[in-house]
């Protein structure tokens, strides 16, 4: 009988024993599937992070995309237009040039028109450009300065010869001289300025007969 009752403690220990161990089990698997839902939880959010932050990354790239899309695009604009404004530029001076040549050629005829004269030195021509000629009518526009000089305070001294005519006369020969002259170092403001001279020459006597500024001259320089 004591036997028999000690066998039945001995199982009961043993069952509470094998439940205790049960409990033990599905409490730590119940840790464990707690656990793993969490990082399960975890890495989910995790992911959500690193797909918002790549969201982000992308909404940025882009915005920078389109940023640099616009900028090309306004450099481009700038760019037609500096080009457009060159062109422009370009074509008003060539314009300009013409208008200089033609008013140019327009001076040439009436000198050679209006004093029944002949064109003998032209700065821009090749055909009437000799530099023989250009010192001799350097000369006679020295003489010229040196009669404007004694007329007023500013004292100026030959710069370039640009276009000469002559006519033959009875008594010798008249030249009608278009040139630059250079004012004092105390007077110069915008460079050189422009003068239109006569010379009339003889066998004897030269003499100017004519000297001033040119204003019709100052559209073709």
């Amino acid at each position: 009988m004591k036997k028999l009752e000690e066998e039945q403690n001995k199982l009961e220990s043993m069952m509470k024993l094998e439940e205790e161990k049960k409990l033990e089990s599905l409490k730590k698997l119940d840790e464990e599937k707690k656990l793993g839902e969490e990082k399960k939880l975890e890495s989910m959010k995790k992911l959500e992070e690193e797909e918002k932050k790549l969201e982000e990354e992308n909404t940025k790239l882009e915005s920078m995309k389109k940023l640099e899309e616009e900028e090309t695009k306004l450099e481009e604009g700038k760019k037609l237009k500096s080009m457009k404004k060159l062109e422009e530029e370009k074509e008003f001076e060539e314009m300009l040039k013409r208008v200089q040549v033609d008013i140019r050629n327009s001076i040439i005829r009436d000198f050679c028109f209006c004093y029944d004269a002949k064109l003998t030195y032209d700065r821009d021509s090749t055909d009437f450009c000799n530099p023989e000629e250009m010192l001799r009518l350097k000369g006679y526009a020295q003489m010229a300065i040196d009669v404007f000089n004694k007329r007023q305070p500013i004292q100026y001294s030959v710069d370039e010869i640009d276009i000469a005519t002559t006519r033959i006369v009875d008594d010798g020969f008249i030249v009608f001289l278009l040139f630059t002259a250079m004012a004092d170092a105390v007077h110069q403001f915008n460079g050189a300025d422009f003068f239109r001279a006569d010379i009339h020459g003889g066998t004897q006597l030269t003499e100017v007969t004519y000297v001033d500024y040119s204003f019709l001259y100052d559209c073709i320089v």
